[in-house]
């Protein structure tokens, strides 16, 4: 879809004629956010009654689109039947994520959000992963705006008239506007053109508001991709602004104790404007496991007299118990059907037909692509979790995993060509599962990732990166082989002098010129993990890091762009990088 540019204050006149600005206004929006292409269901565990009636570790079939699209239906018969006007909303970073991405590129969120009958589209910094042009071809696939006030692009570029800084929606004869807004970090974590910068939010934000209430709007939705503390900090410093849908941050919203999962944010976020006026802030789960769901009153005068959020599980009828799980028995599904029945964050939905056959179809179609060869091992590439710890097939590797250094070189390459700058990377050993032999499929990529973990950026000092590694070297040899630290841009040294106290030294960064230098403990360093990694797991700390980023980038897409990328597609033996001391 191609927009003619024209200016914020232009628009809103041009519709605003002869429109009732100041009555009253009920609207009911649904909205999700960072969906990555997770179009299926997928397990998830969650906290439901057993037999007994006693909260147990319950899996169940979650979300999906076939589900929302049921849900989607529904909600809009809920509004009509309450008198109220219907938004949806998707509050960006469709793009990315999955082998459906991978295929089908973003056709197939076209193809589902055409179906869904979106009304608007905030641009996240993932639909930036495939460059401009990539986005052009989205944008004039889909039946509904994309929206961004704060990305400007100029020249010729593909996106040019694209997109529109925001959209007004008539609803019983009122404009209500939906302007967008994209995270600034976009040119340093994805891929957008030259032509492409993103002015701060803020200011885009003052300007959008200001022409809007010239013409008289004052109903204003902020539909944005910045994360859940910067939107807080928008509410809190612009004014005007009545209701944020947002993304682009993990959080979850509201009290979901109930079903085993937190309870850290309340639901909908309620912030004070800059002149005293209420904002109202949702955001719903990622990966379309839940849905979103706002009711907002609207006073005449463009208030928000109330406003209440909710997010929604999306559930099938499965679900397994024990250990290992097993489905439960009919008594149990009954006890827990009438425990869902109760709650309104969670609910048993059908999969619509329609959305169910088009998956089904992209499933073959993935399948059949996953086989698709990528590249060639130069020779077995054996993965064991320690360096000295045997293989079944090639008895002692002394370096350890021949793959992990690998998977840490594709994260430190992916960061690197998308922001200029060195980077570091530590990737566990336990987070890589397989060996690579022969020829490597896309499939082969994901059987070696298969966790699905985004790439996080941070910035960490030469101190805390050495105490980084020797932690998680000691924890390695000491609790368990999953916690060592396979890495690139780095050379370190091992000493196993005394095996129950290991410690590392001789560490070397790698510049972009390619020379290693020593360690220097004051030097901030940039480094990108895995949030597995980032949020703790397998016992990882990176004290005092700063401008932590969670960069939506799924290691084994990664990995699958560094192969194909590599001479001849062939991967070789990796570089020593690891002396040990024995």
């Amino acid at each position: 879809m191609r927009f003619k540019r024209i200016g914020l204050a232009t628009a809103a006149l041009t519709l605003l004629a002869g429109c009732n600005l100041n009555e009253p206004l009920s609207l009911k929006i649904a909205h999700i956010n960072d969906t990555h292409s997770h179009f299926d269901e997928e397990f998830q565990k969650l906290g439901l009654p057993g037999a007994d009636g006693a909260p147990t570790l319950t899996y169940a079939q979650v979300g999906g689109f076939p589900r929302l699209k049921t849900k989607i239906d529904q909600l809009r018969l809920d509004a009509a039947g309450e008198d109220k006007d219907f938004l949806l909303l998707h509050a960006g970073d469709a793009f990315s994520g999955t082998l459906f991405f991978s295929l089908f590129k973003g056709r197939l969120n076209a193809d589902f959000m055409n179906l869904f009958e979106f009304d608007a589209m905030a641009i996240g910094n993932h639909e930036f992963d495939l460059g401009n042009e990539k986005l052009a071809e989205f944008a004039a696939s889909v039946e509904f705006p994309l929206i961004s006030a704060n990305t400007k692009v100029k020249g010729d570029d593909a996106l040019q008239g694209a997109y529109l800084p925001l959209t007004i929606k008539m609803l019983k004869d009122q404009p209500i506007a939906i302007v967008g807004l994209t995270t600034e970090h976009t040119e340093i974590i994805s891929s957008p053109s030259d032509n492409t910068r993103f002015i701060k939010a803020k200011r885009a934000a003052r300007k959008a508001v200001k022409a809007l209430r010239q013409y008289g709007v004052n109903k204003i939705v902020f539909l944005t991709h910045l994360g859940l503390e910067e939107d807080r900090l928008l509410a809190q410093s612009v004014p005007g602004i009545d209701v944020i849908i947002g993304g682009h941050s993990p959080e979850l919203l509201g009290d979901h104790s109930n079903i085993g999962l937190g309870n850290e944010f309340p639901s909908p976020i309620m912030e004070t404007g800059p002149k005293g006026d209420p904002v109202c802030i949702m955001h719903s789960g990622e990966y379309s496991r839940t849905i979103g769901v706002t009711d907002v009153e609207f006073s005449g005068d463009g208030k928000v007299e109330s406003c209440n959020g909710q997010n929604v599980f999306l559930v099938g009828e499965v679900f397994a118990q024990g250990t290992p799980p097993q489905p439960v028995d009919y008594d149990t599904q009954q006890v827990i059907a009438e425990y869902i029945s109760a709650n309104a964050n969670i609910e048993i939905v059908q999969k619509d037909l329609t959305a169910q056959a088009m998956l089904d179809q992209a499933k073959l179609e993935v399948e059949a692509f996953a086989s698709t060869v990528i590249g060639v091992t130069g020779e077995p590439l054996y993965h064991v979790r320690l360096p000295g710890d045997g293989h079944p097939d090639a008895g002692t590797i002394e370096s350890g995993s021949m793959v992990a250094p690998h998977v840490a070189q594709s994260m430190a390459n992916k960061m690197q060509q998308t922001s200029g700058q060195p980077y570091v990377s530590v990737m566990n050993a336990g987070g890589v599962r397989a060996d690579l032999s022969g020829e490597i499929t896309v499939g082969s990529a994901y059987t070696v990732l298969p966790f699905s973990s985004s790439l996080v950026s941070m910035s960490v000092t030469g101190e805390s990166l050495l105490n980084t590694l020797s932690t998680n070297v000691s924890n390695a040899y000491q609790i368990s082989g999953v916690a060592f630290p396979y890495v690139a841009n780095i050379r370190y040294t091992i000493n196993l002098t005394d095996p129950t106290t290991p410690s590392v030294q001789d560490v070397l960064i790698k510049g972009l010129d390619g020379i290693y230098q020593p360690l220097d403990f004051s030097s901030q360093y940039n480094l990108v993990t895995t949030s597995y990694l980032a949020g703790g797991g397998d016992l990882y700390q990176f004290e005092g890091a700063a401008n932590v980023t969670d960069t939506g980038h799924i290691d084994a897409d990664i990995l699958v762009q560094y192969i194909e990328n590599e001479p001849g597609g062939v991967l070789n033996r990796p570089n020593d990088w690891l002396s040990i001391i024995q």
